[in-house]
């Protein structure tokens, strides 16, 4: 009796509506990024016009750069010229709408490069931050991302043209990484534990926060275990534990990304707020002294426990 062959095929081409839809879910992501990111923004610069204006047009070209990707996918999938969202991780096959949407996406690298280095588009980044990008800090440091970021998703591009494990006579497939799933998944858990942490770290500010607050010192107080607050753009959720005393705040990370987080304790002279509303309810910003660049909120009932934890009357009261 004749064995049935393995069935390689990669999981997607079973489920015909995740393999052509599922560029709509990252251009939603990306549309309510911009969303929540706009109104985060908004609620810091809400009586400047100047900023406003500024923020405006910094927003509207992020906006077309984050998500002109996934229209020009989804485009070339409902005008019928590709299957689904595979046949764009085969550009070899030579369909002249995958060509396209490979196109798109080597001139935007390239252009943010050119913008990052050449054009004065790092230094408007440190002078505006806010965006819901990777892209914050000193005008050094977003160069620095843009750099990794730059040669590692064109040597990613390149391998996937010249060798594609999903690839196989213009098709795609999974072959190679169904068999050997073990090794990849182990994979990506170390490099995801030790890289995705230091760049959360990195791009969210909480590394600009260890510089200047980062502290060895042991928090023998209670703690609000597994809250939430934003660091910038980086919305760390359920994962923090938060303390206060009648000195000031203490952070800390759980376990799993502490090895890319100091604990943090942070001054309550240091400490200046404002309000925002956000779509998860009132937030309190806080303005930190040492770290001006680094917007950090957290909801004001978190707040509000926090401050009968300090005993301290002048905790969260300095306003901006």
């Amino acid at each position: 009796m004749a064995q049935t062959p393995m069935d390689l095929t990669f999981p997607f081409a079973h489920s015909p509506f995740a393999f052509r839809y599922l560029w709509a879910f990252f251009l939603s992501m990306g549309l309510v990024n911009c969303f929540l990111g706009w109104r985060s923004v908004m609620s810091h610069i809400k009586n400047n016009d100047a900023l406003k204006s500024k923020y405006r047009q910094l927003f509207t070209q992020y906006i077309i750069w984050t998500n002109l990707p996934w229209v020009v996918m989804g485009a070339g999938i409902l005008l019928g010229k590709t299957q689904g969202v595979l046949d764009y991780l085969v550009p070899s096959s030579g369909n002249v709408t995958v060509m396209l949407w490979w196109v798109v996406f080597f001139v935007m690298n390239f252009s943010l490069a050119v913008w990052v280095f050449f054009a004065g588009g790092a230094e408007t980044l440190e002078k505006y931050p806010g965006l819901p990008t990777f892209l914050s800090g000193s005008a050094s440091h977003i160069k620095v991302m843009v750099s990794i970021a730059f040669i590692f998703l064109n040597f990613l591009a390149v391998i996937i043209y010249f060798y594609n494990p999903w690839a196989h006579d213009g098709h795609a497939y999974s072959t190679r990484v169904l068999l050997d799933f073990p090794f990849f998944f182990s994979l990506f858990c170390v490099v995801f534990w030790l890289l995705g942490g230091w760049l959360i770290a990195q791009f969210g500010g909480w590394t600009s926060l260890g510089r200047v607050y980062g502290t060895k010192r042991k928090y023998e107080g209670a703690l609000l275990k597994w809250r939430s607050a934003k660091l910038n753009w980086v919305y760390y959720h359920t994962c923090l534990d938060l303390g206060a005393d009648e000195e000031g705040l203490y952070l800390s990370m759980g376990y799993f990304f502490s090895l890319h987080h100091k604990n943090l304790f942070i001054p309550w002279s240091d400490i200046k707020t404002s309000q925002a509303e956000m779509l998860w309810g009132p937030m309190l910003v806080l303005h930190l002294e040492k770290a001006p660049k680094v917007l950090f909120e957290i909801h004001e009932k978190n707040v509000q426990l926090l401050k009968k934890m300090s005993g301290n009357p002048a905790a969260f009261q300095n306003a901006v």
